[in-house]
């Protein structure tokens, strides 16, 4: 097997894991957090979604020093680092406190800059030109099917209980913080720069990006990632950070990070928060946060495999801007069935009260949730395609930037999630959506009219040196 396509592979392998223990522990965490705070003898006072929301401020923040920290630690060693922040994450929940609550859920935002950044860096290292949808999809497919198996486990572990009790957490969360632990020790076989540098070297890929000095022992070496020889040290991956962000193209793009940010936190943290709530569903309602869940990881699967796993041909018929379309289509028809199917209070109640504006259906709300998981796969796989196929050369800001961007969106609808009923919420999402998906259109299409001059002016050299040498 190719050394790169390895790679990917064990990437995607290890984030499975690893997010088989976060995912699951975001999707069910309100729920959780309900059922021990409203408990006769509980002093804790913590909530869900302000957790959430102190993630992913402390994620935003820690993109712009996560260059640098790669810098030092190189790409390998920097997810390493950042992983272990998520196995401490579902540790806390065994002995949960409301001061440990907290500590974790900001310990694993400066973790997840680390994780995500030196992830995107990888990944693009790893990819050429013909490889990059490919190898986007393939990591996605492997890292959102953890939220189809996370969630099988969670529809038994919280079969027929209206309240979880201390002993399913224990249960579940211990799983957790095993699988995820699993995980980060996964990161530990990625081959390093070196290694899979001199692999390839017979290819001509753009992969061997690394300065000739730099130490190969499991890539520690500094990631020259940024185009200038500045940018190889920690404060000149900012100051380049700092340059790319203010460019036209990445303004563009921030509106497409942003609303996957937000996204992410609805059918992460709300959604299934909300059927959970919806009292029409009864007893089991609580057990239907898995099966949404599962759901959702059944349209993320769909959309990577077929606009990734078989994007070579897919994207003879569609581009990247058709695929990105698509996804705003399925979003905008799961938010507009949500709207009509669950009550406006159920992300903000234990148990909804106020009526939905059709009866509630179990159908639909597992239609809206393949949906939803469609459209996401839809925008994060030619997200990250683009940012490969425009940014290989400077892939650890890029990256960086793309998670800013993201998890300010995430922790700004946390934010508002814990005010904001169910038809505010998806008010919000279907206006940034429709603004997000004409600005990535506008940068692809300015992308392929470049390639398109370039060509020509390619093969216009190329005739040109023809007839000298005929001369």
């Amino acid at each position: 097997m190719n050394a790169n396509l390895l790679n990917v592979i064990l990437l995607g392998i290890a984030f499975h894991l690893l997010f088989f223990s976060f995912q699951t522990s975001v999707f069910i965490q309100q729920t959780v957090v309900n059922s021990f705070r409203t408990r006769p003898d509980s002093n804790f006072t913590g909530d869900g979604y302000v957790s959430l929301c102190i993630t992913y401020a402390v994620f935003a923040l820690a993109n712009w020093l996560a260059p640098s920290v790669i810098a030092i630690t190189g790409v390998k060693y920097g997810m390493f680092f950042g992983a272990i922040t998520y196995v401490l994450y579902s540790f806390s929940f065994i002995y949960l406190t409301t001061t440990l609550f907290y500590l974790a859920a900001g310990l694993i935002g400066l973790g997840a800059g680390l994780l995500w950044t030196a992830q995107g860096s990888f990944l693009s290292k790893i990819s050429d030109a013909d490889t990059s949808t490919r190898n986007a999809a393939i990591f996605w497919s492997m890292l959102q099917s953890s939220i189809l198996f996370g969630n099988v486990f969670v529809y038994f572990a919280f079969d027929n209980q209206t309240t979880i009790s201390d002993k399913t957490r224990y249960i579940v969360y211990g799983v957790l913080t095993t699988v995820g632990a699993s995980g980060t020790l996964f990161l530990l076989l990625l081959r390093g720069d070196k290694e899979f540098d001199d692999d390839n070297t017979s290819d001509n890929n753009h992969i061997a990006q690394s300065s000739p000095s730099q130490d190969g022992g499991g890539g520690r070496g500094a990631e020259s990632t940024c185009n200038n020889t500045d940018s190889m040290t920690p404060w000149g991956q900012f100051m380049e950070s700092l340059k790319l962000a203010k460019s036209r193209d990445m303004i563009l793009l921030s509106t497409a990070f942003l609303f996957t940010g937000q996204l992410l936190s609805f059918f992460t943290g709300v959604y299934g928060t909300a059927i959970g709530a919806t009292s029409e569903f009864g007893i089991d309602s609580k057990k239907y946060i898995g099966l949404a869940g599962i759901s959702i990881g059944v349209g993320e699967i769909l959309g990577g495999a077929t606009f990734g796993l078989l994007g070579t041909r897919v994207n003879r018929f569609m581009g990247r801007d058709a695929i990105f379309i698509l996804g705003y289509a399925a979003t905008t028809i799961a938010f507009t069935l949500t709207a009509l199917n669950l009550p406006p209070d159920s992300p903000l109640v234990a148990h909804s009260v106020l009526p939905a504006i059709i009866d509630s259906r179990l159908w639909i709300a597992i239609l809206s949730s393949v949906l939803i998981g469609l459209g996401d796969a839809c925008f994060n796989t030619q997200i990250y395609s683009l940012l490969m196929s425009v940014y290989s050369d400077k892939s650890a800001c890029a990256f960086a930037l793309f998670k800013f961007v993201q998890s300010a969106g995430s922790a700004a609808a946390f934010l508002y999630s814990t005010r904001l009923n169910l038809y505010y919420q998806l008010a919000i999402l279907a206006v940034i959506s429709s603004i997000a998906t004409i600005c990535f259109c506008i940068i692809e299409w300015s992308k392929r009219k470049r390639d398109a001059i370039e060509k020509t002016d390619s093969q216009q050299n190329i005739i040109k040196h023809g007839n000298d040498d005929n001369d």
